[in-house]
């Protein structure tokens, strides 16, 4: 019954069809292509979420240990290392106070090489602001040292993260 309505008598795809496909997978693939890439390459805006996040996850430190913690910025290297800082000098950059190491990826510059966490409250001295740059975009984050509140700055978002309590 269904052979003698046609159903099956169609036996391959128009060059209509053909196309439309192809140039559905050509939409799809390049897609991918232009995520990937952009996923693959170090965003300023995510280094200086990654670099905000450990600020303040060592201000939670310094205020829940009650101890200095320091943070110390290799902008040579494209690095910052996080240390307990029971003294508060830099004599407490040893490896036995290192907590973590990060490596930023991209052109970083910094007002001072080491920012101070203090205890109770999380007010900090030392560096207050730093800069990172990659690709024309600039991003700065801004340490405010009487509250330890953190700023992002550049570009077409602006965040403010506030104090841990």
């Amino acid at each position: 019954m269904l052979k003698e309505a046609g159903f099956f008598m169609k036996r391959g795809l128009s060059l209509i069809e053909v196309t439309v496909v192809v140039f559905i997978i050509a939409i799809v693939t390049v897609s991918g292509i232009v995520v990937f890439l952009n996923l693959s390459t170090p965003t300023v805006d995510s280094k200086a979420r990654k670099i905000v996040s450990d600020i303040v996850w060592a201000r939670e430190l310094a205020v829940t240990t009650r101890q200095r913690h320091a943070i110390s910025f290799n902008p040579v290297n494209k690095t910052y290392s996080i240390y307990r800082a029971p003294s508060g000098t830099t004599a407490d950059f040893v490896p036995a106070n290192l907590l973590k190491t990060a490596f930023v990826e991209i052109s970083m510059s910094v007002d001072q090489a080491d920012l101070w966490i203090y205890f109770p409250q999380g007010n900090t001295s030392g560096t207050s602001n730093i800069t990172l740059n990659s690709e024309g975009k600039t991003k700065v984050i801004t340490i405010f040292p009487e509250t330890g509140n953190v700023k992002i700055q550049g570009g077409v978002s602006k965040k403010t993260i506030g104090k841990i309590w």
